[in-house]
């Protein structure tokens, strides 16, 4: 025989403890994951900042020797060799770069 289901046991709904409890661990999340994101954020930002100010440091340098590589360095040529030169550097080059 089939045994049927008493409707009057049947629960509906949540009842305010399993509400609270709900609430609770779904803020506890958010909080833990807004918390991952705004460190995360910053610490980013910096490391992003530095990476900014290499690569414009990169390109000031680059832009500089390439502009302005004939106050800096010269080339000499190797005794008894044909074609090869050494690259030397200024006497004066420090002043140039202050």
């Amino acid at each position: 025989m089939k045994e049927e289901k008493n409707p009057k046991n049947k629960k509906n709904g949540m009842t305010i403890i399993e509400v609270v409890i709900s609430f609770t661990i779904a803020l506890i999340l958010v909080m833990a994951l807004y918390s991952i994101v705004y460190w995360g954020s910053t610490g980013f930002s910096d490391l992003n900042q530095k990476l900014i100010d290499i690569a414009n440091s990169s390109i000031f340098i680059k832009t500089e020797l390439t502009q302005n590589a004939g106050k800096y360095f010269y080339l000499e040529p190797i005794a008894g060799t044909e074609g090869q030169y050494i690259l030397k550097m200024n006497a004066n080059t420090p002043i140039y770069i202050k």
